[in-house]
């Protein structure tokens, strides 16, 4: 009997204690995202905007998975189609998306560098910052 109670206790809480811990995060998140959002003059306030949108993504995605897994059971063993999709989604699309990202980033930043005044008595300095962007750009695109 008393296991029973507690059972429902701990689907009660779940079921609903989740979601509410869902909404107020994605709320939390959007605030941080819009406060840091104007001011991206420091590194910490990209850091923690970019931290945010990582957290509402996470969030977004995987407390509904946890909520179904705990209510249905575990997605992944009873339906092929959700876990073929769910590994497709987890080890093709997302480490692309991500390598696709950081390489245009690294990218355009090595293009930054270049567009900078440097001074012109350490020519030897020079090309060997030229080659190593470079070596850094067709590592890039070679990924």
């Amino acid at each position: 009997m008393e296991f029973s109670f507690i059972s429902a206790i701990q689907s009660v809480i779940v079921c609903y204690g989740i979601g509410f811990l869902l909404v107020l995060g994605d709320i939390g998140n959007s605030f941080v995202i819009l406060i840091f959002y104007r001011h991206r003059k420091s590194a910490c306030s990209v850091y923690l905007s970019s931290a945010a949108i990582i957290n509402m993504i996470y969030l977004s995605f995987n407390i509904p998975i946890m909520i179904q897994t705990y209510l249905f059971g575990e997605p992944t063993a009873s339906s092929l189609v959700f876990y073929n999709l769910y590994l497709f989604i987890s080890f093709a699309i997302v480490p692309s998306i991500l390598m696709t990202i950081f390489g245009y980033l690294a990218y355009r930043q090595v293009k930054q560098l270049g567009t900078r005044i440097r001074p012109s008595r350490n020519n030897q300095n020079r090309f060997i910052v030229r080659r190593s962007d470079r070596e850094l750009l067709l590592m890039i695109f070679t990924q």
